[in-house]
């Protein structure tokens, strides 16, 4: 690549020409090589509308808007839009050559993903050579985890996650936990509103100073990781009880600053440019963007978390100290970070399960990167689409007072019969 790069770049600087137009035949012709699986993509998917992709970047720029990351609104007006044109599905470049399709039709989009599902093993994965310029948990996590497997080997890690998570037994056992959870949450709130009822001010409350805000959605994320910790790994991270957990900031700071919506200029690197990764971790290393300080943070941080579960597990008790200080914007823990003292709450434990399973196509047992890998998966995953799931639906009960008081009335109606609360078993 770099030999045909310099090809082009000397068939540019050929005499005859300016020393500005020699360079930028030389850029318009290397953007042209390096863009050329871009080229291929929007032939292969020609059939697809979209929004046209810039050389290199792709639609990188359209996923922000006034400094913030907007993929998920911009992803929702372009499915409006072609939507409305009649089209089902439209194509768009995240970041650099690589294609994405969106479905705008439910009805499309559940025959593939459930009529059609066995058809569709590979999810898009890595790319191995830039992989290699990421720490080892990022590289377990695309090459192990369930999301970037391949072929055979994802559909018998797919046949033997089934067989853990689909147990009823198993299922019916998370409800405890989250009881608990949910309770200790409402305590904090119940907490927190008496704090801000008691305010000093003088006259009606409406003239008084205004009390702080809570932050819905910083909560709930607190209880998410409580529920995940005591339900799927028998620990507990105690993130409502300490308020500021490194799990939850790590878990943050790895979803705003680890993807290309971050705009972290060493990440897109490594994406666009993996024959330059030694150099740019190199570079990385020597002058840290504030975006690459914090995402080296947490995930030295979730490392050290997965690490010292896998060890408490399996049985061993090694506890790894990353020995990570937040970086600033981050925030700083004042007391030892307490996911360097998991407390285990002696419940079911999914990494014991899958050192005890196999691959049930392989036959082969899992291993540590498989197992350390898919922890990280469970916990990023479960984290996330949790979290935000609860807060958009907090949000919308607010909005919406009339179906909050159905929704009270059906989960009073199920927990009738269950002390107060639905059960697993409840239709």
């Amino acid at each position: 690549m770099l030999l045909l790069l310099c090809v082009l770049t000397g068939v540019a600087l050929a005499p005859g020409a300016s020393a500005l137009a020699k360079a930028g035949v030389a850029v318009a012709l290397t953007a042209l090589y390096v863009s050329r699986s871009m080229a291929v993509a929007l032939w292969r998917y020609r059939a697809l509308p979209g929004p046209l992709p810039l050389p290199l970047l792709g639609n990188l720029l359209a996923g922000r808007r006034n400094g913030k990351a907007c993929l998920h609104e911009v992803t929702m007006e372009w499915g409006a839009k072609y939507k409305k044109a009649g089209h089902s599905a439209y194509k768009f470049f995240p970041v650099g050559s690589r294609a994405a399709v969106v479905l705008t039709d439910i009805a499309l989009a559940e025959r593939i993903f459930v009529r059609h599902f066995p058809a569709f093993t590979n999810h898009p994965g890595g790319d191995p050579a830039v992989l290699k310029g990421f720490p080892k948990l990022i590289q377990n996590l695309s090459r192990c985890g369930l999301f970037g497997a391949k072929d055979a080997y994802w559909k018998g890690l797919r046949s033997t996650f089934n067989g853990i998570f689909h147990r009823r037994e198993t299922v019916a056992g998370f409800c405890p936990c989250m009881r608990e959870t949910a309770e200790a949450l409402a305590a904090r709130l119940a907490t927190l509103t008496a704090a801000q009822d008691a305010t000093p001010g003088e006259g009606s409350r409406s003239k008084r100073s205004p009390s702080p805000v809570v932050n819905i959605s910083d909560e709930i994320g607190n209880m998410t990781l409580d529920v995940i910790g005591k339900a799927a790994f028998g620990v507990d991270f105690q993130c409502i009880e300490r308020e500021k957990s490194d799990a939850v900031r790590a878990a943050r700071t790895f979803f705003s600053t680890a993807g290309f919506t971050s705009l972290n200029i060493y990440t897109i690197g490594r994406i666009l440019f993996p024959w330059a990764i030694p150099a740019i971790n190199f570079l990385a290393k020597l002058v840290p963007t504030k975006a690459e300080r914090e995402v080296t943070w947490a995930i030295q941080i979730m490392e050290d978390i997965v690490e010292t579960m896998y060890a408490k597990a399996m049985g061993s008790g090694g506890e790894r100290d990353s020995g990570a200080a937040a970086p600033a914007g981050v925030g700083q823990q004042q007391q030892p970070s307490p996911e360097r003292e998991l407390k285990l709450t002696h419940g079911t434990s999914f990494i014991r399960h899958m050192a005890g399973a196999v691959n049930k196509e392989t036959g082969a047992p899992l291993t540590k990167d498989e197992i350390v890998g898919n922890t990280f998966l469970l916990l990023l995953a479960g984290y996330e689409t949790t979290a935000n799931t609860l807060s958009m639906c907090v949000y919308l009960l607010a909005a919406n007072p009339a179906k909050e008081v159905k929704m009270i009335e059906e989960i009073d109606r199920l927990g009738a019969k269950n002390g107060g609360v639905p059960s697993a078993g409840d239709p």
